[in-house]
């Protein structure tokens, strides 16, 4: 995601217990303490996010809260309260954005609270258990889970994705990050059973009703490093390694791009515009007719990386963005956000500027941060063959504007994979700030910078789809096997033969 100022959180899946004690459960709120927060995060929304209307108009933002606000009719605990705003993420549909219950239930449900025993893979519109960290050593991996607690686990996911952040009607982004931290999401919406029953289908094809404890998170991480050698980390960290990689075989290339951030460096542990520079030298030299841009799993990054690779892709100047700007150059409320102050306002003033009724970005951030309207020209080994673009859920944030660049000006390139998470025309990231509401302490992170991409297509709330949607099987991520490259290799070879 692009960076002016970042607020990262750690630990922010927390959850709601139908078996919990009163301790864990916290203090009951009072109702008017209740409806101090909900107006005070409208009143937050309102006045700092610059993309708040993006897809849903005041009229049904207005209404949502005071549904919400009805619903509000009792003393309440964070947790309760959290799972009444947190569908207010799919009226905001801003990826950048999002709501996440409060730091002391973190807490609780790291050290106190057993969940649900098994990591997922959410693949072809199923769930499967991708590895089975249960005291029943007799599951499966592979195996399709049918229901949990009574519910179709289809049912369940695509419950957690309404009550988590996304751009627009995009659901890989959030398939995504569900599906790779599963137990921790399912509490947040469903509560923390102290058993699960659940119907799998194994993969010779035997149905079998199952009961499981729930166990603690340090106990599944245990139970993954013994038994699978593999270390669990939660859906806000990275797994792979961020170095940009090329491999040249005959007439096809892969260029693998992890991430766009401004730090990032080739394998060979040069810089990303050295790296590049040389890549495509060696592109060109080799004679390549096939290039495979792989962006899955790339969660985004900054302008100037982007411009570096798409000057390398596009025969013609260019220019990423049409507009950039906020709505405000002083957050309200400052006393509310985690580890800022004045001091931050005054960063704000320093980079934006009023025109007419919005903030635009001042000279100086538009050098240090690479936002430019000047035309980038293409590069001397500017690669003209065929493109093959991979990209998946995590496809996110700068991604989503790459993908729209190239959807744009490389009409040759083919699209192998899934739908990006990232929106290829506009979303509203850059500064991103956390606040706490002052009673329940539940958390939102809002985003303060709205980017417009110059792209020759309309907004319809999804990210670039695949013209090949192509996807893992189970049996392949069990294995570690790359079916999605397979296919586009076979592909190419089907093209060449």
């Amino acid at each position: 995601m692009k960076k002016i100022v970042l607020i990262i959180l750690c630990g922010i899946c927390c959850i709601f217990s139908n078996s919990q004690s009163a301790g864990q459960l916290g203090r009951l709120i009072p109702v008017s303490e209740l409806h101090e927060d909900l107006d005070m995060l409208k009143y937050q929304l309102e006045k700092v996010h610059a993309g708040l209307y993006t897809y849903t108009s005041k009229f049904e933002m207005d209404a949502t809260f005071k549904k919400i606000k009805k619903q509000v009719n009792r003393p309440m605990s964070d947790i309760e309260f959290y799972r009444l705003v947190a569908p207010l993420q799919q009226k905001i549909k801003n990826g950048h954005s999002m709501i996440i219950p409060s730091e002391r239930w973190d807490k609780v449900k790291e050290k106190e609270l057993p969940i649900f025993p098994f990591d997922v893979h959410w693949t072809g519109d199923k769930l499967y258990i991708l590895r089975n960290l249960s005291n029943d050593k007799s599951i499966k991996q592979g195996s399709l889970i049918k229901t949990i607690n009574g519910e179709l686990a289809d049912d369940v996911f695509n419950q957690l994705i309404d009550n988590w952040t996304s751009d627009g009607h995009n659901r890989t982004f959030p398939a995504y990050q569900i599906s790779n931290d599963f137990s921790n999401f399912y509490p947040n919406i469903k509560g923390v059973p102290s058993e699960f029953e659940i119907e799998i289908e194994e993969p010779t094809g035997v149905f079998r009703n199952i009961k499981v404890q729930a166990l603690l998170n340090e106990k599944l991480n245990t139970i993954a490093l013994s038994r699978y050698g593999f270390k669990r980390l939660p859906w806000y960290m990275d797994e792979d390694d961020n170095a940009i990689t090329l491999k040249i075989s005959n007439e096809t290339a892969i260029l693998k791009v992890p991430t766009f951030d401004g730090t990032s460096k080739g394998k060979d542990g040069k810089k990303y515009p050295k790296f590049y520079e040389t890549a495509f030298r060696k592109i060109h030299g080799a004679g390549v007719k096939h290039l495979i841009l792989d962006l899955r799993d790339n969660g985004g990054g900054d302008p100037k990386p982007q411009l570096a690779l798409l000057s390398n892709l596009i025969n013609q100047p260019i220019v990423l963005y049409k507009r950039v700007y906020g709505i405000t150059d002083k957050i309200p409320r400052i006393d509310l956000y985690d580890g800022l102050g004045p001091s931050f306002n005054k960063r704000l003033t320093k980079f934006l500027k009023k025109e007419d009724t919005i903030y635009v970005m001042k000279e100086i951030a538009k050098k240090r941060f690479g936002v430019t309207w000047q035309p980038t020209a293409p590069t001397q080994n500017v690669f003209t063959e065929k493109l093959y673009v991979l990209t998946n859920g995590r496809s996110f944030s700068a991604t989503g504007e790459v993908a729209g660049m190239l959807r744009t000006y490389r009409k040759d390139a083919v699209f192998v994979g899934d739908e990006v998470g990232g929106n290829p025309v506009e979303n509203t990231s850059g500064v991103m700030a956390a606040f706490r509401l002052p009673n329940s302490q539940i958390r939102a992170i809002l985003s303060l910078i709205r980017f417009e991409v110059n792209v020759d297509f309309p907004n319809d709330g999804h990210g670039v789809r695949p013209d090949y949607p192509i996807k893992n099987t189970i049996e392949q991520v069990i294995k570690r096997e790359d079916g999605v490259m397979q296919w586009t290799l076979d592909f190419i070879k089907k093209q060449t033969d």
